[in-house]
């Protein structure tokens, strides 16, 4: 049987977070438990980590569910799980989310499923197709549990614990613990160990300002201030699918590297999308507030609530995204004139400016911030045994490529991405049409 210490060898760790410490002592030795803590502070290998210990790798039933609120949380939820879980030989991770084709899920839930993350809705429909048994799981958590029952999931949920054994453990994890989810937790635990970390860390540098703006003057005071700003990264939040895409198409129309997620996008849409703004190919992310919890996003400097958000806990959860790690970071945010009040309740213990007017600030065309990468796709990944350091190697030896000029790689079971900067953009494509790696030759485009 593998120790913690083994795990966080694997993953190069060598200090936990305060969460993954009190959960890892706490949950080991008690049934249920609530954990709450920061955006970004490691939650999910404090629920994971402990659970690995206790897997029975002579059965291939599911014995450890998660559950996540949206698509890309449950995907970035599996992938962490897998990459903890490396050391143990055959062990298998299903995500299950909806936005994904369904026969690729069913031919997987033949196989083993120890363990299995998914969106409450999709993994309802398995289950009640019988195509998933849940009768084995000895652990269940809620990652981001307030939000599912925000965004109405709580019938989905309810059905979905009830098929798994009341003997299991019951994590609830989440940034923020509403009033309502109290009574939940009586039905769902049994005398439940809390954590709270929240007070403990550091309040984060996180400039605030309101602008007053209506209509038309929103979409030109935005444009006007991110080329004041030229920010390397920024989240703009907007309360709608509809107006989501319509901003996005605004900014693409300006010049800016934009990209957007939102409901009405198919998965590999949004996965492709969030992918581009990982790895420097876009730097302007439009999105829904599914955005604002748990997604892996890389730092981000300024974020914008173009329309505001529909509650405290929501607003909190935007501006977590900018000022991490030590970070400063900044959070504007528009506001009608009769907004004005709740704008300012929004912003609880910050000092903020004096609201202004958008009249004052200019669009310049010249200063609209371009993406540094372009990002290329290859049809390859791990399963065809390709490895970051062979595509590297081809790029800069046989193509000539600066080093300096490839940036991340994201490797995927079956195809990987490559950021690598304009200029070097034609000759890694020219790479992939007539070179190897490896002695083969991979499709190879841009995207």
């Amino acid at each position: 049987m593998n120790s913690i210490d083994s795990f966080l060898t694997h993953l190069g760790i060598s200090e936990l977070t305060p969460i993954q410490s009190q959960a890892i002592e706490k949950w080991q030795d008690t049934k249920d438990i609530i954990a709450l803590s920061p955006t970004g502070s490691g939650k999910t290998l404090a629920f994971t980590l402990p659970t690995l210990m206790s897997m029975d790798m002579a059965s291939f039933k599911t014995q450890f569910l998660v559950l996540c609120p949206t698509r890309e949380l449950a995907s970035q939820v599996a992938d962490q799980i897998r990459k903890a879980s490396q050391i143990i030989p055959n062990l298998h991770v299903n995500c299950l989310i909806g936005g994904d084709a369904m026969g690729p899920q069913i031919q997987s839930l033949k196989g083993a499923n120890h363990i299995v993350v998914g969106t409450p809705g999709r993994v309802r429909e398995h289950v009640e197709k019988r195509r998933l048994d849940l009768s084995a799981v000895h652990t269940r958590v809620l990652d981001e549990a307030d939000r599912m029952l925000e965004m109405g999931m709580i019938d989905d949920v309810e059905a979905i614990l009830s098929t798994t054994p009341d003997s299991s453990k019951t994590g609830f994890f989440s940034a923020t613990f509403a009033d309502h989810l109290e009574a939940l937790c009586q039905r769902w635990l049994s005398k439940p160990v809390r954590i709270d970390v929240r007070e403990g860390t550091t309040e984060p540098k996180i400039e605030q300002r309101i602008f007053l703006a209506e209509g038309k003057q929103k979409v030109n005071g935005l444009c006007a201030l991110l080329t004041e700003e030229q920010p390397e990264k920024v989240i703009v939040f907007v309360q709608t699918k509809k107006g989501t895409q319509a901003l996005f198409e605004e900014l693409k129309d300006k010049s800016f590297s934009a990209i957007t997620i939102h409901g009405d996008l198919e998965q590999y849409q949004r996965e492709r999308a969030l992918t581009k703004f990982k790895v420097g190919a876009a730097n302007v992310l439009v999105a829904t507030d599914v955005a604002a919890r748990g997604l892996d996003l890389p730092a981000v400097d300024l974020v914008v609530s173009f329309d505001l958000s529909e509650s405290d806990d929501t607003h909190k959860h935007r501006i977590g995204r900018t000022g991490r790690a030590g970070r400063s970071g900044k959070a504007f945010m528009f506001a009608t004139p009769s907004e004005l009040e709740v704008a300012k309740s929004r912003c609880k213990g910050s000092d903020i400016p004096k609201p202004s007017g958008v009249e004052h600030l200019r669009f310049h065309a010249n200063r609209v911030k371009e993406a540094e990468y372009q990002t290329i796709e290859v049809r390859g990944g791990k399963k065809d045994k390709l490895r970051k350091g062979d595509i590297v190697g081809a790029l800069i030896k046989e193509a000539g490529i600066p080093s300096d000029d490839i940036g991340d790689i994201i490797l995927n079971a079956k195809t990987t991405f490559i950021a690598v900067k304009i200029r070097s953009v034609k000759r890694t494509l020219q790479q992939f049409r007539e070179g190897k790696i490896k002695g083969r030759r991979y499709l190879a485009n841009r995207f």
